[in-house]
């Protein structure tokens, strides 16, 4: 079978690697922290009464709650101490030492070949965290793993700045009401659980088992 010369050139070209343009990296780009670039889009919600704002940087940046019903002496000294130490703090995931926001980002594919992404159940349930911690307690017994004390810092570890209420007489931790009084369960959990309607097949007592 005979081809001519423009079917052998457009064979040839189809087979031609498309040109690759040369992208040039910025190797000197540096991601500022909120300590050298404060963030202004912080959503500072609505607090309790005994809770109130401060900031670390004037006039309204780098936000902490604190309890509002300090002294002004003792406001004044506790977010003295909270100044000297901003860098413990994440106002912004890159704030966080070693974690690159790519990660810890979910960002969602608006294509349309794209597939939604099913998320795994995060919380276990209370059998399968019982299970799991025997495990643990088994690995930690032989040896296989350990603890590791290491300095805030070499840990990478920061505070959540929403999360961190100083010098409070109480507040919520992991669901939970605690105070002088002890360890309480928070009152709006009990009514969400009491008003929960009761499951009827597994996958309602699988999504009631996740509220507990």
């Amino acid at each position: 079978m005979a081809m001519n010369a423009n079917e052998n050139s457009e064979s040839e070209s189809d087979n031609e690697e498309p040109p690759f343009e040369k992208i040039t990296i910025n190797t000197d780009y540096k991601i500022k922290t909120s300590l050298e670039e404060p963030p202004t889009d912080l959503e500072l919600k609505p607090l309790p009464d005994n809770l109130e704002y401060v900031f670390l940087k004037e006039p309204s940046f780098l936000p902490v709650i604190i309890s509002s019903k300090l002294s002004a002496q003792n406001k004044s000294k506790l977010v003295s101490v909270l100044k000297k130490h901003k860098e413990a703090f994440a106002w912004k995931t890159t704030d966080i030492p070693g974690i690159c926001p790519l990660l810890c980002k979910h960002k969602i594919q608006l294509l349309d070949d794209k597939k939604p992404v099913g998320q795994k159940q995060r919380r276990l349930n209370p059998n399968m965290q019982e299970v799991v911690k025997k495990e643990i307690m088994k690995l930690l017994d032989t040896g296989i793993i350990y603890s590791i004390a290491k300095e805030r810092r070499d840990a990478h570890l920061v505070l959540n700045w929403e999360k961190c209420h100083f010098m409070v007489k109480e507040g919520i931790v992991l669901g939970h009401k605690v105070s002088s009084a002890g360890l309480e369960v928070e009152k709006a959990k009990i009514d969400v659980i009491s008003k929960f309607p009761s499951p009827t097949n597994i996958k309602g007592v699988r999504s009631f088992l996740g509220h507990l």
